[in-house]
């Protein structure tokens, strides 16, 4: 009798240290949060676009895509959807939710704690890792993008953007984790967001060629011929669940529509990119400053020969209601990339220049305590 309870009493002895055992394992990590910056980016090819000095447009921009670019100082502004996977081996084909629900998390940042957080319902009020399993996480900025929630998981996320209806700039992010052998153990996972649309940026001025002194008011701009609607399927390579994938299907070009409608009146001189005392002749035709003077596209060919030409069109005081078109040379707009177009107008010409630079990564880290 006394060895049955004895018995008992070791049974029920290793029961609560195993418990105990779990709840500290459990509760050895720290609740999720996020640090944001912005890496700096270099030019990749071209002419590298003058320095804008010039002053605050008098007038009211009002393009259709508000197109302000989200950097490690605005990333806060909005909170993001992130989605978690776990599996027991390292990439595998099929895995077990991290949230509650099939639903991406909502993560917002708070400013009086200065952290990322989120709401979870039921007794945990976080969620915990799993240390010997293997993690992946798949993000998208702003929360509020127009998500197939449906097709939507760990392992693709499926986004429409249309021009002029989305005014928000698209990034996503993709992170994995294995919390008994990765260095950074259950610390915080850092989620690099990069650019998932094409950034447009317009400059004028007159050409060198054009008397010294010239001047002129733009006071319109639009684009036709792009594309007007997309879908972003933020996926993975064929077999490959750990190499994200950004691909993009647009069939909706419109040549008709004018797009980026703008009303600058802002006036130009004549530039020489040789002569940087002229860099103040070159205005930006969007906003006033690096943050707002581009443009949001669907990554695309533009001037695609299958569908017709990229055209820009604007007008002038000068040039009273003349409707100056040009068409822009054929290039592929890929995600994440500043295509910076400088319009050198002649008095019965426009020459057109284009350069390309990689765009800002907005890194983020987040603490997940599994």
């Amino acid at each position: 009798m006394k060895r049955g309870v004895t018995a008992k009493y070791a049974a029920l002895l290793a029961a609560v240290l195993l418990a105990a055992c779990q709840k500290q394992t459990v509760e050895d990590g720290t609740a999720i949060a996020f640090a944001a910056e912005a890496k700096s980016a270099a030019e990749e090819s071209g002419q590298r676009p003058a320095q804008d000095n010039s002053p605050a447009p008098t007038g009211t921009d009002v393009p259709q895509t508000k197109a302000t670019k989200t950097t490690s100082s605005n990333l806060t502004s909005a909170p993001f959807g992130v989605y978690g996977l776990y599996s027991a081996t390292q990439g595998a084909a099929t895995g077990t939710n991290v949230f509650d629900n099939s639903s991406a998390l909502q993560v917002s940042y708070n400013t009086t704690s200065g952290y990322w957080e989120y709401t979870r319902t039921g007794p945990n009020p976080k969620y915990y890792w799993k240390r010997n399993m293997y993690y992946r996480f798949r993000a998208y900025h702003p929360y509020t993008a127009s998500v197939e929630a449906g097709g939507s998981g760990a392992d693709g996320i499926i986004i429409n953007y249309r021009i002029i209806e989305d005014q928000y700039d698209l990034l996503v992010a993709f992170a994995t984790r294995h919390p008994a052998t990765d260095p950074e153990g259950t610390g915080r996972v850092p989620m690099n967001f990069q650019h998932a649309l094409s950034a447009l940026r317009f400059r004028v001025a007159f050409r060198k060629t054009v008397d010294e002194g010239t001047t002129d008011v733009l006071t319109e701009f639009h684009l036709t011929g792009i594309q007007a609607a997309g879908v972003l399927n933020y996926t993975h390579a064929s077999g490959d669940y750990l190499s994200p994938l950004i691909t993009w299907s647009a069939d909706a070009f419109d040549s008709v529509t004018e797009f980026y409608k703008a009303a600058p009146n802002k006036t130009f001189g004549v530039y020489d990119k040789d002569d940087s005392t002229t860099a103040s002749n070159l205005v930006d035709v969007f906003g006033s400053s690096d943050a707002d003077n581009v443009v949001f596209a669907i990554p695309q060919t533009c001037s695609d020969p299958r569908y017709g030409s990229t055209s820009v069109h604007f007008k002038t005081t000068g040039g009273g209601n003349v409707d100056n078109t040009a068409v822009l040379p054929s290039i592929e707009w890929q995600p994440g990339k500043i295509y910076t177009y400088t319009l050198l107008i002649e008095r019965s010409s426009v020459e057109i220049t284009v350069s390309i630079k990689d765009w800002n990564e907005v890194q983020s880290t987040v603490d997940i305590n599994i």
